[in-house]
């Protein structure tokens, strides 16, 4: 599921009851990535940066893989 709006202080909520779904969550918004949503796409230094909850990703039984891991910024 794509968000193309930061959903602010529904996040949590939004993002928890998609991953109980086994749903992926992904947002521009690095806040809602903190808040939630499981993957997310930032700017650091003018380059894209992939952006990880990673306590998001285990409850909707994603994984990734170590190379993906060293590459994000990620949340617990």
């Amino acid at each position: 599921i794509v968000f193309t709006e930061a959903l602010g202080a529904r996040s949590a909520e939004v993002a928890e009851k998609l991953h109980a779904m086994k749903r992926t969550t992904f947002s521009l918004d690095p806040d809602d990535v903190r808040s939630g949503v499981m993957l997310g796409v930032t700017s650091n230094a003018g380059k894209p940066q992939i952006v990880v909850n990673t306590d998001s990703a285990k409850a909707a039984g994603a994984k990734f893989s170590a190379q993906v891991l060293r590459l994000a910024l990620l949340f617990p």
